[in-house]
């Protein structure tokens, strides 16, 4: 944190990714967040939305909801990947059952407007996501 931040050193975002990648491996939602936004932005290391995709859904999967609407947005095709709709409802589903207002609406209006999922499909997916 001290390295992304430039709190008592030097801001250095490549030594900060070397160290959130560390935590990240240990299972820390919040450093595989971080690495995930600077594989998804390019800071401090290449830009990687695969990678950035794979640390969101380690950060999702242990509990960060933050991550878990990323998530979602990368795979609705946000990120230049192919869409999956129906991964995406179900993050956007977990992330608005915390109250992240974005997946809330996200989930509402962005997944019925695709065309892709249906309005039956996302209240089933909501169902299923409780």
């Amino acid at each position: 944190m001290r390295y992304a931040e430039g709190k008592g050193t030097k801001r250095d975002a490549k030594m900060a990714a070397q160290w959130f990648e560390r935590a990240g491996r240990d299972g820390l939602a919040p450093a595989q967040y971080r690495l995930a936004a600077m594989y998804e932005r390019g800071l401090g290391v290449d830009p990687d939305p695969v990678k950035a995709r794979a640390w969101y859904k380690a950060a999702a999967q242990n509990g960060n909801v933050k991550a878990m609407h990323n998530l979602a947005v990368s795979v609705s095709g946000h990120d230049g990947g192919a869409p999956d709709y129906t991964f995406a409802a179900k993050w956007y589903g977990q992330a608005a059952a915390h109250g992240l207002p974005d997946s809330q609406f996200n989930r509402r209006n962005g997944l019925e407007e695709t065309g892709e999922v249906s309005v039956p499909l996302v209240s089933q997916l909501e169902s299923l996501a409780s």
